[in-house]
């Protein structure tokens, strides 16, 4: 007969032997992180570095082991961290954050390195164990440099156009920011300004028309080339171009606008428009026939005295006559007239029989 089988015990595990102890999960944790890691005592010698601290400063650990951590930092820092450690272990005040501290460190090559530190402590007896936690910054302040100048860039080229630039709030539309252009052709100083809105002001002349745009920008987002008059601090009347658009900033919504003034050519334009009609005047009410005609005989523009001259009942009757065909009695005499004309880029005191 066989022997019966004895049962199986469970052995109980020894979680001492199969998990990592403290000291070696530091220092798997220690050589993976992507952040250098540094710690010294209380004299400031380096105890242990990982190997990011390697990549980060450019020396092997074996450089940087039993020496002074003040390597790593440029002169002008060295005295600072002694006297600083030596004032937490006399009176264990900390007397700045140990969280993020923005220093320079010093590589290899001697290069500066911009670097964020967070700093620990551990006390074994009557010892303390300093540790810190160092972070290459040196992207990240490459990445706010370049930003600092795009937006010294844009600041400077918003304040130095000779344009009207605002930013105001919405919906209540007080000026948050004016631009030099605002206050050189309005006369307001940029402190007159602030927080208060174009009708606190008393700045656009009609001022239904200028509300429906802000009412327009607010529900559509955006509107461009709006002319309006608008009132300066001395009370001249102006001219402005105006384009806005709505923005969100920081999940609030502000205005955008530009002002372009337009003073000078609206009102050589006005300048024109009423020489045009003192020149029509004048060629109206004249008591000789005036025409305007194209080189293939068509008539462009007649005066009444012309058409009473030639016997019509009106000047739509006239031009829809040829010169040449309707009104010179020789056609030859008007073709003579155009060549001799085209020679000598004038001709006055001409005489020629109509009909």
């Amino acid at each position: 007969m066989s022997k019966p089988r004895k049962p199986k015990v469970a052995r109980p595990v020894d979680s001492r032997r199969d998990s990592l102890q403290p000291a070696q999960l530091f220092r798997v944790v220690a050589e993976t992180a992507t952040d250098g890691i540094i710690t010294i005592d209380e004299r400031s010698t380096i105890l242990f570095v990982n190997k990011a601290s390697e990549r980060i400063f450019g020396y092997p650990a074996s450089e940087m082991m039993g020496r002074e951590v003040t390597m790593l930092m440029p002169d002008y820092l060295r005295e600072t961290h002694r006297k600083s450690v030596g004032r937490y272990l006399r009176t264990g005040k900390k007397h700045i954050s140990w969280t993020a501290i923005e220093l320079r460190g010093l590589h290899r090559t001697g290069k500066e390195i911009p670097l964020e530190v967070s700093l620990g402590q551990q006390v074994h007896g009557k010892k303390r164990i300093f540790t810190g936690i160092v972070r290459d910054i040196s992207e990240r302040e490459q990445s706010e440099a370049l930003l600092r100048q795009s937006e010294e860039k844009y600041a400077s080229m918003v304040h130095s156009s000779p344009d009207a630039i605002t930013l105001r709030s919405l919906p209540d539309r007080r000026y948050l920011e004016v631009n030099e252009g605002f206050t050189r052709l309005t006369g307001y100083t940029t402190e007159e300004v602030l927080g208060k809105t174009p009708a606190d002001l008393n700045l656009w002349v009609e001022q239904e028309p200028h509300r429906t745009t802000l009412e327009k920008v607010e529900t559509e987002g955006q509107v461009q080339g709006e002319e309006f008059r608008f009132r300066t601090k001395s009370g001249e009347i102006r001219y402005g171009r105006v384009s806005a658009v709505r923005v969100m900033i920081n999940g609030k919504q502000y205005m955008l606008s530009v002002t372009h003034d337009i003073t000078d050519s609206k009102r050589v334009e006005e300048d024109l428009q009423k020489s045009e009609s003192q020149f029509r005047s004048l060629v109206h009410d004249a008591p000789y026939g005036i025409y305007r005609v194209a080189l293939d005989g068509r008539l462009l523009q007649v005066n009444p005295a012309l058409v009473k001259m030639l016997g019509y009942e009106s000047d739509e009757e006239l031009v829809r006559c040829s010169v040449e065909k309707d009104i010179y009695r020789d056609p030859e005499t008007r073709q003579r007239l155009v060549r001799d004309h085209w020679q000598k880029r004038d001709f006055r005191e001409v005489e020629a029989e109509w009909r």
